[in-house]
């Protein structure tokens, strides 16, 4: 008896030390999920830190991108405004040269004592209305230009060197002509 006596007190004993370590077990599993909150909380936080530090990184590197794409846009603004300048002088040009054309065809109407070409005309009454006069005669309507061509082609049948002369002007301006239309053409295409 007094074994099982001894034998019972030791199986409490036992109970006790074991639900002593069984609260002890419950007491670090809790310990155990508080943790476990506590380590989400912080990696949220920390998750939440690292998309605000990419943000502002991407932010830096778009703001750069921005300049840059800025900077490009200007340059190309820039060369832009440049081919259309170039694209006016050459309109210009070509109107000048055009302009230069009608005059000399004109002009060399007037030797061979042809009535100038319609745009010729406006060309050669423009230039002689400006002052300028070119080598038509000086006089600023068409009937002085055909007065005067008839008077020039009258002098020259007369005078056999001034035929020459004459005629190697004529030849002298069709080549300038020339010369300038190729020169046109090119320009336009």
């Amino acid at each position: 008896m007094i074994s099982k006596g001894k034998q019972i007190l030791e199986e409490k004993q036992w109970t006790v030390d074991v639900a002593a370590v069984i609260e002890e077990y419950k007491a670090k599993i809790s310990n155990v999920y508080a943790n476990i909150e506590s380590l989400k909380s912080d990696m949220s936080k920390l998750y939440i830190k690292k998309m605000q530090i990419q943000n502002a990184m991407d932010q830096k590197l778009l703001t750069s991108k921005l300049s840059d794409a800025q900077s490009d846009l200007s340059t190309v603004q820039s060369a832009l405004d440049k081919v259309e300048n170039t694209r006016e002088q050459f309109t210009q040009s070509r109107v000048d040269i055009q302009s230069t054309i009608d005059t000399i065809n004109a002009q060399l109407a007037e030797l061979k004592g042809q009535p100038a070409p319609k745009s010729a005309a406006a060309a050669a009454s423009s230039t002689a209305s400006a002052g300028g006069g070119g080598g038509g005669g000086g006089g600023g309507s068409s009937d002085d230009g055909d007065q005067a061509s008839q008077s020039q082609s009258s002098d020259q049948s007369s005078d056999s060197s001034s035929d020459e002369d004459v005629v190697d002007k004529q030849e002298a301006i069709s080549n300038k002509i020339d010369s300038i239309k190729s020169i046109v053409d090119a320009l336009i295409s």
